[in-house]
Protein backbone atom coordinates (compact mmCIF):
# COMPACT_ATOMS: atom_id res chain seq x y z
CA UNK A 1 0.00 0.00 0.00
CA UNK A 2 1.70 3.59 -0.56
CA UNK A 3 2.63 5.39 2.36
CA UNK A 4 1.01 8.67 3.28
CA UNK A 5 1.69 11.72 5.47
CA UNK A 6 -0.65 10.70 8.65
CA UNK A 7 -2.61 8.64 9.56
CA UNK A 8 -6.51 8.76 8.30
CA UNK A 9 -9.29 7.99 11.39
CA UNK A 10 -12.72 7.20 11.18
CA UNK A 11 -14.46 9.24 14.28
CA UNK A 12 -18.00 8.17 15.59
CA UNK A 13 -19.49 10.01 18.68
CA UNK A 14 -17.94 13.41 17.24
CA UNK A 15 -20.51 15.16 18.67
CA UNK A 16 -20.83 13.71 22.35
CA UNK A 17 -19.33 15.59 25.56
CA UNK A 18 -15.23 14.62 24.36
CA UNK A 19 -15.78 15.20 20.34
CA UNK A 20 -14.56 18.88 20.28
CA UNK A 21 -11.60 18.62 22.44
CA UNK A 22 -10.97 15.27 20.90
CA UNK A 23 -10.76 16.38 17.33
CA UNK A 24 -8.73 19.18 18.53
CA UNK A 25 -5.99 17.12 20.17
CA UNK A 26 -6.19 14.55 16.93
CA UNK A 27 -5.78 17.68 14.60
CA UNK A 28 -2.72 19.20 16.81
CA UNK A 29 -0.70 15.65 17.03
CA UNK A 30 0.82 16.05 14.12
CA UNK A 31 -0.04 12.27 13.23
CA UNK A 32 -3.23 12.87 11.67
CA UNK A 33 -3.77 13.67 7.46
CA UNK A 34 -7.70 13.31 7.59
CA UNK A 35 -10.07 12.58 9.96
CA UNK A 36 -13.46 10.97 8.77
CA UNK A 37 -16.58 11.73 10.97
CA UNK A 38 -19.53 9.81 11.26
CA UNK A 39 -22.53 11.99 11.77
CA UNK A 40 -26.23 11.12 11.87
CA UNK A 41 -29.12 13.26 10.62
CA UNK A 42 -31.96 14.22 13.06
CA UNK A 43 -35.61 15.12 13.05
CA UNK A 44 -33.72 18.80 14.45
CA UNK A 45 -30.95 19.18 11.75
CA UNK A 46 -29.64 17.05 9.14
CA UNK A 47 -25.93 15.40 9.49
CA UNK A 48 -24.10 18.43 7.37
CA UNK A 49 -26.08 20.75 9.70
CA UNK A 50 -24.61 19.11 12.62
CA UNK A 51 -21.55 18.64 11.18
CA UNK A 52 -20.93 22.22 10.43
CA UNK A 53 -21.75 23.56 13.66
CA UNK A 54 -19.67 21.25 15.50
CA UNK A 55 -16.79 21.64 13.31
CA UNK A 56 -17.12 25.53 14.42
CA UNK A 57 -17.13 24.65 18.02
CA UNK A 58 -13.56 22.24 16.81
CA UNK A 59 -12.08 25.63 15.42
CA UNK A 60 -12.34 27.71 18.60
CA UNK A 61 -10.53 25.06 20.50
CA UNK A 62 -6.53 24.49 21.02
CA UNK A 63 -4.90 21.33 21.25
CA UNK A 64 -2.38 20.92 24.01
CA UNK A 65 0.47 22.00 21.64
CA UNK A 66 -1.19 25.30 21.67
CA UNK A 67 -1.04 24.86 17.62
CA UNK A 68 -3.98 26.29 15.85
CA UNK A 69 -6.47 23.05 14.86
CA UNK A 70 -6.80 23.26 10.96
CA UNK A 71 -10.86 21.62 10.74
CA UNK A 72 -9.67 22.06 7.15
CA UNK A 73 -8.61 17.74 7.84
CA UNK A 74 -12.37 16.98 8.92
CA UNK A 75 -14.74 15.48 6.75
CA UNK A 76 -18.57 14.82 7.17
CA UNK A 77 -19.57 10.79 6.76
CA UNK A 78 -23.41 10.74 7.27
CA UNK A 79 -24.17 7.30 8.96
CA UNK A 80 -25.58 6.08 11.55
CA UNK A 81 -23.60 3.31 14.31
CA UNK A 82 -27.24 2.59 15.12
CA UNK A 83 -28.16 0.71 11.40
CA UNK A 84 -25.71 -1.93 9.78
CA UNK A 85 -23.16 -0.87 7.69
CA UNK A 86 -22.92 2.25 9.88
CA UNK A 87 -25.81 3.09 7.01
CA UNK A 88 -23.39 4.01 4.41
CA UNK A 89 -24.00 2.89 0.64
CA UNK A 90 -22.34 -0.01 0.24
CA UNK A 91 -19.72 1.53 -2.56
CA UNK A 92 -18.96 4.61 0.08
CA UNK A 93 -18.43 1.93 2.98
CA UNK A 94 -15.76 0.43 0.47
CA UNK A 95 -14.69 3.33 0.01
CA UNK A 96 -13.50 4.39 3.01
CA UNK A 97 -12.71 1.41 4.52
CA UNK A 98 -9.89 1.11 1.97
CA UNK A 99 -8.29 4.20 3.24
CA UNK A 100 -8.96 3.78 7.44
CA UNK A 101 -5.98 3.30 9.24
CA UNK A 102 -7.86 3.50 12.74
CA UNK A 103 -11.12 2.99 14.07
CA UNK A 104 -11.75 5.56 16.79
CA UNK A 105 -15.16 4.64 18.42
CA UNK A 106 -16.78 7.31 20.67
CA UNK A 107 -20.42 6.84 20.16
CA UNK A 108 -22.47 6.08 23.01
CA UNK A 109 -25.65 6.70 25.23
CA UNK A 110 -24.17 8.07 28.06
CA UNK A 111 -27.55 8.25 30.05
CA UNK A 112 -28.20 6.67 32.94
CA UNK A 113 -31.69 6.69 32.93
CA UNK A 114 -31.59 6.43 28.88
CA UNK A 115 -34.20 4.40 27.31
CA UNK A 116 -33.01 0.65 27.26
CA UNK A 117 -33.83 -0.25 23.56
CA UNK A 118 -32.18 2.75 22.78
CA UNK A 119 -29.12 1.84 24.83
CA UNK A 120 -28.55 -1.44 23.32
CA UNK A 121 -28.64 -0.11 19.98
CA UNK A 122 -26.23 2.36 20.49
CA UNK A 123 -24.18 0.70 22.75
CA UNK A 124 -24.15 -2.90 22.10
CA UNK A 125 -25.17 -3.14 18.44
CA UNK A 126 -23.47 0.35 17.47
CA UNK A 127 -20.31 -1.11 18.93
CA UNK A 128 -20.77 -4.46 16.44
CA UNK A 129 -21.17 -2.53 13.57
CA UNK A 130 -18.50 -0.62 13.87
CA UNK A 131 -16.24 -3.53 14.84
CA UNK A 132 -17.81 -5.25 11.80
CA UNK A 133 -16.83 -2.07 9.66
CA UNK A 134 -13.45 -2.68 11.23
CA UNK A 135 -13.12 -5.91 10.21
CA UNK A 136 -13.20 -4.95 6.48
CA UNK A 137 -10.36 -2.06 6.66
CA UNK A 138 -7.14 -3.39 4.66
CA UNK A 139 -5.04 -0.59 6.62
CA UNK A 140 -6.23 -1.36 9.88
CA UNK A 141 -4.14 -0.55 12.47
CA UNK A 142 -6.38 -0.67 15.83
CA UNK A 143 -9.70 0.00 17.14
CA UNK A 144 -9.84 2.18 19.82
CA UNK A 145 -13.21 1.54 22.35
CA UNK A 146 -13.92 4.86 24.59
CA UNK A 147 -15.18 2.71 27.49
CA UNK A 148 -15.72 4.13 30.68
CA UNK A 149 -15.15 3.28 34.29
CA UNK A 150 -18.67 2.44 34.83
CA UNK A 151 -18.32 -1.30 33.22
CA UNK A 152 -16.81 -1.70 36.81
CA UNK A 153 -20.88 -1.79 38.08
CA UNK A 154 -20.92 -2.22 41.89
CA UNK A 155 -17.04 -3.83 42.25
CA UNK A 156 -15.35 -2.16 45.06
CA UNK A 157 -11.59 -1.89 46.58
CA UNK A 158 -9.01 -1.85 43.55
CA UNK A 159 -10.41 -1.90 40.17
CA UNK A 160 -7.63 -3.43 38.00
CA UNK A 161 -7.25 -2.74 34.07
CA UNK A 162 -8.34 -6.25 32.79
CA UNK A 163 -11.17 -7.92 31.99
CA UNK A 164 -13.61 -10.54 33.16
CA UNK A 165 -15.92 -13.28 31.37
CA UNK A 166 -18.51 -13.16 33.94
CA UNK A 167 -20.37 -9.18 34.26
CA UNK A 168 -20.05 -8.27 37.58
CA UNK A 169 -23.89 -6.61 39.49
CA UNK A 170 -24.39 -3.22 38.05
CA UNK A 171 -25.87 -0.26 39.18
CA UNK A 172 -27.66 0.76 36.01
CA UNK A 173 -28.53 -0.25 32.00
CA UNK A 174 -25.69 1.53 31.07
CA UNK A 175 -23.44 -0.02 33.12
CA UNK A 176 -24.48 -3.47 31.53
CA UNK A 177 -24.52 -2.25 27.57
CA UNK A 178 -21.20 -0.87 28.30
CA UNK A 179 -19.84 -3.96 29.34
CA UNK A 180 -21.12 -5.63 26.83
CA UNK A 181 -19.62 -3.49 24.24
CA UNK A 182 -16.32 -4.17 25.60
CA UNK A 183 -16.06 -7.33 26.05
CA UNK A 184 -17.72 -7.70 22.40
CA UNK A 185 -14.94 -5.92 20.99
CA UNK A 186 -12.34 -7.25 22.56
CA UNK A 187 -13.56 -10.93 21.88
CA UNK A 188 -13.69 -9.73 18.04
CA UNK A 189 -9.75 -10.65 17.05
CA UNK A 190 -9.10 -7.49 16.09
CA UNK A 191 -6.25 -5.14 17.37
CA UNK A 192 -8.50 -3.05 19.97
CA UNK A 193 -7.48 -0.86 22.90
CA UNK A 194 -10.40 0.02 25.79
CA UNK A 195 -9.95 3.09 26.89
CA UNK A 196 -12.24 3.35 29.95
CA UNK A 197 -12.50 6.94 30.53
CA UNK A 198 -13.61 8.43 34.19
CA UNK A 199 -16.46 10.87 34.88
CA UNK A 200 -15.25 14.33 32.92
CA UNK A 201 -16.51 17.21 34.94
CA UNK A 202 -15.82 19.78 31.49
CA UNK A 203 -12.95 21.68 30.53
CA UNK A 204 -10.37 22.63 32.82
CA UNK A 205 -9.33 26.14 30.91
CA UNK A 206 -13.05 27.29 30.06
CA UNK A 207 -15.17 25.23 32.49
CA UNK A 208 -17.23 24.67 29.15
CA UNK A 209 -19.57 21.09 29.43
CA UNK A 210 -20.14 20.53 25.67
CA UNK A 211 -23.28 17.88 26.81
CA UNK A 212 -24.57 18.21 30.32
CA UNK A 213 -24.58 14.20 32.05
CA UNK A 214 -26.24 13.21 35.60
CA UNK A 215 -22.71 14.73 37.45
CA UNK A 216 -23.34 18.14 36.29
CA UNK A 217 -27.11 18.04 36.61
CA UNK A 218 -26.73 16.78 40.46
CA UNK A 219 -23.93 19.67 41.13
CA UNK A 220 -26.64 21.85 40.03
CA UNK A 221 -29.65 19.96 42.58
CA UNK A 222 -26.76 20.16 45.40
CA UNK A 223 -25.61 23.47 44.82
CA UNK A 224 -29.52 24.30 45.38
CA UNK A 225 -30.23 22.33 48.50
CA UNK A 226 -32.40 20.30 46.19
CA UNK A 227 -30.64 17.25 47.45
CA UNK A 228 -30.94 17.06 51.03
CA UNK A 229 -28.39 14.26 51.49
CA UNK A 230 -25.78 12.36 49.76
CA UNK A 231 -25.32 8.09 49.56
CA UNK A 232 -21.91 7.38 50.05
CA UNK A 233 -19.72 6.11 52.93
CA UNK A 234 -16.31 8.30 54.58
CA UNK A 235 -14.24 6.39 52.30
CA UNK A 236 -16.36 6.88 48.91
CA UNK A 237 -14.21 9.08 46.49
CA UNK A 238 -15.48 10.50 43.25
CA UNK A 239 -13.01 10.04 40.29
CA UNK A 240 -13.23 13.02 38.19
CA UNK A 241 -11.28 14.13 34.99
CA UNK A 242 -11.30 17.10 33.15
CA UNK A 243 -12.12 17.22 29.10
CA UNK A 244 -8.56 17.74 27.97
CA UNK A 245 -7.32 14.81 29.81
CA UNK A 246 -9.63 12.29 28.48
CA UNK A 247 -8.96 14.10 24.77
CA UNK A 248 -5.14 13.87 25.25
CA UNK A 249 -5.35 10.47 25.86
CA UNK A 250 -7.56 9.09 23.24
CA UNK A 251 -6.02 10.88 20.67
CA UNK A 252 -2.28 9.84 21.86
CA UNK A 253 -3.79 6.14 21.60
CA UNK A 254 -5.68 6.89 18.33
CA UNK A 255 -2.07 8.11 17.09
CA UNK A 256 0.63 5.79 18.97
CA UNK A 257 1.98 3.24 16.70
CA UNK A 258 1.58 0.81 19.63
CA UNK A 259 -1.21 -1.63 18.53
CA UNK A 260 -1.35 -4.35 21.12
CA UNK A 261 -4.51 -5.47 23.09
CA UNK A 262 -4.73 -2.95 26.09
CA UNK A 263 -7.48 -2.12 28.39
CA UNK A 264 -6.41 1.66 30.63
CA UNK A 265 -8.04 3.22 32.96
CA UNK A 266 -8.24 7.35 31.92
CA UNK A 267 -8.85 8.31 35.40
CA UNK A 268 -7.94 9.75 38.43
CA UNK A 269 -7.30 7.12 40.29
CA UNK A 270 -5.14 7.50 43.52
CA UNK A 271 -5.85 10.82 43.04
CA UNK A 272 -9.66 11.15 43.03
CA UNK A 273 -11.56 13.22 45.20
CA UNK A 274 -13.16 12.49 48.56
CA UNK A 275 -16.65 12.64 48.77
CA UNK A 276 -17.43 15.38 51.30
CA UNK A 277 -14.33 17.89 49.95
CA UNK A 278 -16.43 17.72 46.54
CA UNK A 279 -19.94 18.33 47.94
CA UNK A 280 -18.48 20.90 50.37
CA UNK A 281 -16.47 22.92 47.46
CA UNK A 282 -19.79 22.53 45.44
CA UNK A 283 -22.01 24.06 47.92
CA UNK A 284 -19.50 26.95 48.52
CA UNK A 285 -19.98 27.79 44.65
CA UNK A 286 -23.18 27.71 44.84
CA UNK A 287 -23.30 30.18 48.32
CA UNK A 288 -24.99 27.38 50.07
CA UNK A 289 -22.11 25.96 52.42
CA UNK A 290 -23.28 23.74 55.18
CA UNK A 291 -22.67 25.09 58.31
CA UNK A 292 -19.65 22.24 58.96
CA UNK A 293 -15.87 21.89 59.86
CA UNK A 294 -13.60 22.25 56.88
CA UNK A 295 -13.11 18.69 55.10
CA UNK A 296 -9.79 18.02 54.46
CA UNK A 297 -8.28 17.11 50.83
CA UNK A 298 -6.99 13.90 50.72
CA UNK A 299 -7.52 10.77 49.14
CA UNK A 300 -9.55 8.08 51.20
CA UNK A 301 -8.52 4.69 51.32
CA UNK A 302 -10.72 2.32 50.58
CA UNK A 303 -11.40 -0.20 54.31
CA UNK A 304 -10.03 2.78 56.42
CA UNK A 305 -12.31 2.98 59.59
CA UNK A 306 -13.51 6.86 59.46
CA UNK A 307 -16.89 8.22 60.29
CA UNK A 308 -19.06 9.89 56.84
CA UNK A 309 -18.76 13.77 56.52
CA UNK A 310 -21.49 15.88 57.48
CA UNK A 311 -24.33 14.96 54.44
CA UNK A 312 -23.30 11.67 53.68
CA UNK A 313 -26.15 8.88 54.71
CA UNK A 314 -25.94 5.20 54.52
CA UNK A 315 -27.91 3.53 52.14
CA UNK A 316 -30.84 2.80 54.19
CA UNK A 317 -30.83 6.76 55.19
CA UNK A 318 -30.93 7.37 52.02
CA UNK A 319 -33.64 5.10 51.32
CA UNK A 320 -36.12 6.52 53.86
CA UNK A 321 -35.60 10.24 52.25
CA UNK A 322 -36.58 9.03 48.69
CA UNK A 323 -39.67 7.32 50.57
CA UNK A 324 -40.27 10.61 52.33
CA UNK A 325 -40.23 12.37 49.16
CA UNK A 326 -42.53 10.35 47.64
CA UNK A 327 -44.84 10.60 50.43
CA UNK A 328 -44.88 13.87 49.92
CA UNK A 329 -46.54 13.76 46.60
CA UNK A 330 -44.21 16.32 45.42
CA UNK A 331 -44.16 15.51 41.44
CA UNK A 332 -41.08 17.53 40.29
CA UNK A 333 -39.08 16.21 43.36
CA UNK A 334 -40.35 12.94 42.93
CA UNK A 335 -39.02 13.03 39.23
CA UNK A 336 -35.89 14.51 40.79
CA UNK A 337 -34.99 11.72 43.00
CA UNK A 338 -35.83 8.95 40.38
CA UNK A 339 -33.25 10.68 37.88
CA UNK A 340 -30.86 10.54 40.43
CA UNK A 341 -31.17 7.45 41.88
CA UNK A 342 -29.30 5.62 39.06
CA UNK A 343 -25.93 7.94 39.29
CA UNK A 344 -25.61 8.45 43.38
CA UNK A 345 -26.06 5.02 44.16
CA UNK A 346 -22.63 4.49 42.76
CA UNK A 347 -21.15 6.37 45.66
CA UNK A 348 -22.33 3.50 48.03
CA UNK A 349 -19.25 1.40 45.97
CA UNK A 350 -16.08 3.04 47.52
CA UNK A 351 -12.90 2.02 45.16
CA UNK A 352 -9.97 3.26 42.94
CA UNK A 353 -9.54 2.75 39.86
CA UNK A 354 -5.75 1.34 38.98
CA UNK A 355 -4.08 3.36 36.14
CA UNK A 356 -0.78 1.81 35.96
CA UNK A 357 -0.74 0.42 32.95
CA UNK A 358 -2.38 4.01 31.29
CA UNK A 359 0.42 5.77 32.67
CA UNK A 360 2.85 3.05 31.43
CA UNK A 361 1.33 3.97 28.13
CA UNK A 362 1.51 7.30 28.62
CA UNK A 363 5.02 7.75 29.77
CA UNK A 364 4.31 8.92 33.48
CA UNK A 365 1.13 10.01 35.59
CA UNK A 366 -1.63 11.61 33.66
CA UNK A 367 -1.84 14.82 32.86
CA UNK A 368 -4.25 15.65 35.89
CA UNK A 369 -5.38 19.46 36.48
CA UNK A 370 -6.13 20.53 40.16
CA UNK A 371 -9.73 19.10 40.02
CA UNK A 372 -10.91 22.52 42.52
CA UNK A 373 -9.77 24.40 39.83
CA UNK A 374 -11.95 22.75 36.95
CA UNK A 375 -14.92 22.48 39.01
CA UNK A 376 -15.06 25.70 40.08
CA UNK A 377 -14.88 26.51 36.32
CA UNK A 378 -17.74 23.69 35.36
CA UNK A 379 -20.05 25.09 37.72
CA UNK A 380 -19.07 29.04 36.85
CA UNK A 381 -20.59 27.48 33.27
CA UNK A 382 -23.12 25.31 34.56
CA UNK A 383 -24.62 28.65 36.40
CA UNK A 384 -24.23 30.92 33.02
CA UNK A 385 -26.38 28.67 30.74
CA UNK A 386 -29.01 27.23 33.37
CA UNK A 387 -32.05 29.46 34.17
CA UNK A 388 -33.10 29.56 37.75
CA UNK A 389 -36.51 29.65 37.08
CA UNK A 390 -37.81 25.82 35.93
CA UNK A 391 -34.55 24.32 36.05
CA UNK A 392 -35.44 21.10 37.45
CA UNK A 393 -38.47 20.77 36.07
CA UNK A 394 -36.87 21.09 32.37
CA UNK A 395 -34.10 18.96 33.68
CA UNK A 396 -35.03 15.91 35.16
CA UNK A 397 -36.37 13.79 32.56
CA UNK A 398 -32.47 14.75 30.58
CA UNK A 399 -30.28 13.67 32.88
Amino acid sequence: MPERNGLRIMLTGATGALGPQLAAELLGSGAVARVDVLVRSTPAASAAERFAHWVASVASLRASGESAVDTARLFLVEGDVGEAGLGLAPDDRRALSRETDVVLHAAADTRFRGPAETQWGVNVEGTRHALEFAAGCPRLAKFVLVSTVCVAGAATGRVTETSADEPPAFINYYEQTKWTAERLALNSGLPVQSARVSIVMGSHATGEVHRMGALHHVLRWYGRGLIPRVPGTAQTTVDLISTETAARFLAKAATDPRAERAIWHVAAGDRATPLGALMELTAEHFGTARRAPRLPVRAAVPGSPADPPPGIVDASAFDRIRRAVAGKGDRVMAQLMESIDSFLPGLLYPRVFDTGRAEAFWGGPLPLEPWQQTLGRVIAFIRAQGRERGFVAEQVGAA
